[in-house]
């Protein structure tokens, strides 16, 4: 019985907070950091410290809040790729041209001619077209995977 009266005085004289590495205890009025007893009779002091933890904890939730927002990424290709620029740019160009082209001549074959190579050689259809429906299928699927990437990027952390 005894320790329970114990208990109820200990609840009711002390309130211990945990947040990070800082325990306030108000048994004693001591401020508990890392293991360190530090005096808190001060009150400009306690001011002090909780404006300046106050102030660290508002900045690094607003810088994480700066990191996560998607569409406010700076995206740069030259992080992904590593050529130099002139040379990225000539390759940029040429994939513009050929990759299109290469689907929809792909993807022509695939769904119109069967993998059928003489019905295939029947149609006559020029580059443009093959470049469009190539850039066509191209384009669809980056925006799927550029709204896949947005839907799931809160959840990368």
């Amino acid at each position: 019985m005894l320790w329970a009266l114990y208990l109820k005085y200990f609840l009711k004289t002390s309130l211990i907070l945990y947040k990070k590495d800082i325990i306030i205890s108000k048994i004693k009025g001591t401020i508990m950091e890392n293991n360190s007893t530090i005096l808190t009779n001060d009150p400009y002091l306690n001011t002090a410290r909780l404006t300046i933890r106050d102030k660290r904890y508002k900045n690094l939730y607003t810088k994480r809040m700066e990191k996560r927002s998607f569409l406010k990424q700076k995206i740069d290709i030259n992080n992904y790729i590593f050529l130099s620029k002139e040379i990225s740019t000539i390759i940029f160009i040429l994939s513009f041209i050929f990759i299109p082209y290469i689907l929809g001549i792909m993807s022509v074959f695939m769904f119109i001619a069967h993998f059928k190579i003489y019905v295939f050689e029947k149609l006559n259809y020029s580059f443009s077209l093959f470049w469009a429906i190539g850039y066509e299928i191209l384009a669809s699927i980056l925006l799927f995977l550029i709204i896949k990437s947005a839907f799931g990027f809160g959840k990368e952390e």
